[in-house]
């Protein structure tokens, strides 16, 4: 589905108070803000599964991991040499995360040596947890019930936000598929949404 037609939906729900996230009467810049804070939150528990590719150097513990990585799942690399193969060696090399989000580093517990990288190969290809995120055409690949989910997740972000600014003016949310308006302080919506976003997102 589009970015574009997500951000109206969002600000369809909002009802009224979609305007305290306008700039000059437009919504989209700070419902794409609220959209991609929802999909950053929402792939911490439903993230893609992406393929990557290392070309190691022997005696290189260190590689730049790819922008969007935001979790190591799995190599098979160095499992596929049979155990009787002469010179394979005993131990193989695991990468671990170093650095912050955005900047992470596969840090190998061993360096690769020369005969890591004669028996099993110089190029690690491995699979790795990644945001989901807006594509380049503005598509966002999701089955509905799941955007429904950032939907929701993005209603509480924007209840999370009116709550440190506007903490005693009533606000609404409608999500329409999940369940009927939430009418209270932004700090109790915020509340009711996003236990509901835990719940759906666990089911």
């Amino acid at each position: 589905m589009n970015i574009d037609y997500l951000i109206n939906e969002l600000q369809i729900s909002l009802g009224d108070t979609a305007e305290h996230f306008e700039v000059g009467g437009d919504f989209s810049v700070g419902g794409r803000r609220l959209i991609d804070a929802a999909l950053s939150a929402y792939s911490q528990h439903r993230p893609r599964t992406k393929p990557g590719k290392l070309l190691l150097v022997s005696g290189q513990m260190n590689y730049t991991a790819p922008v969007d990585l935001i979790g190591f799942k799995m190599s098979n690399w160095g499992h596929s040499a049979p155990l009787w193969q002469p010179n394979r060696p005993r131990s193989i090399p695991r990468p671990t995360l170093v650095g912050e989000r955005g900047s992470y580093a596969l840090c190998f517990n061993q360096a690769p040596s020369l005969g890591h990288i004669q028996c099993f190969g110089r190029e690690y290809h491995y699979l790795y947890y990644a945001e989901q995120s807006v594509n380049e055409n503005g598509d966002l690949l999701l089955p509905r019930t799941e955007l429904d989910l950032v939907m929701l997740r993005a209603q509480a972000e924007a209840m999370k936000e009116l709550s440190m600014h506007h903490s005693n003016k009533t606000v609404s949310a409608n999500n329409s598929v999940a369940s009927p308006a939430k009418n209270d302080k932004p700090i109790y919506v915020y509340q009711q949404l996003m236990a509901e976003f835990e719940e759906r997102i666990r089911a």
